[in-house]
């Protein structure tokens, strides 16, 4: 379901078109793909992580990494057409050791389909 984002080109792209949302310590830049139809597999998206080492060791870092992983699976199977299609760059920066599943599941949900509940405003605008 999800496949990595690489590639410099890629990542300019994404940094220069990308649209940037946030909720306490994990940021999101996403840049949808509004050309392509999604496949309900998943495989349209595309998602890379940013963890630095501030936020913990690398078992730490990597176990944030297979967290997340797990949500946007277990989001997926509910929903056959989450996540969108597109890129997406998602940034940890403090550690989440101490969140539940569901918390962190209804922030990822929040974070890839703003505006849903009318909760989440991009980093920097106001509702």
């Amino acid at each position: 379901m999800i496949e990595r984002l690489t590639g410099r080109a890629d990542f300019a792209r994404l940094r220069a078109e990308g649209v940037r949302h946030g909720r306490g310590p994990i940021r999101l830049v996403s840049r949808f793909d509004t050309t392509t139809v999604p496949d309900h597999t998943g495989t349209n998206a595309r998602f890379a992580f940013a963890i630095p080492r501030s936020v913990g060791n690398a078992v730490v870092r990597n176990r944030i990494r297979r967290r997340i992983r797990a949500v946007l699976e277990d989001l997926h199977r509910v929903d056959p057409t989450f996540p969108a299609p597109g890129d997406h760059l998602i940034r940890v920066t403090a550690p989440i050791d101490d969140w539940s599943h569901a918390t962190l599941r209804h922030t990822m949900n929040a974070l890839l389909t703003p505006g849903r509940d009318g909760s989440e405003a991009p980093i920097g605008e106001s509702r």
